[in-house]
């Protein structure tokens, strides 16, 4: 796996990395203007991939997806997502906003 990391996203080079490993406009033009506040932003919406290593040495991928607000959290996700579990037991005595 290649790492390769870009200290400025106004930089050409993410252009070009994103054309080489097609990597959809919209999400280097939110990459660009990340942290930048719009008119009604409440929250912070990521998306995770998890990739959970199976008996047979297949990964399978699943999706997470976070809307992070002052006072809330949200997540949905596609399929199973291991940590998910792992964080409501460690939950069942701490605040959601302490978890994470």
């Amino acid at each position: 796996m290649l790492w390769h990391d870009i200290p400025d996203s106004k930089a050409s080079e993410l252009d070009r990395l994103a054309e080489w490993y097609g990597v959809h406009s919209i999400h280097v033009k939110e990459c660009r203007t990340a942290g930048k506040s719009r008119k009604g932003d409440q929250h912070l919406f990521i998306v995770l991939k998890t990739l959970v290593l199976e008996t047979d040495n297949h990964l399978t991928v699943s999706a997470l997806s976070l809307f992070v607000g002052c006072e809330y959290l949200i997540t949905v996700n596609a399929g199973s997502v291991l940590v998910l579990g792992a964080l409501r037991q460690v939950g069942k005595d701490v605040r959601p906003d302490e978890l994470l």
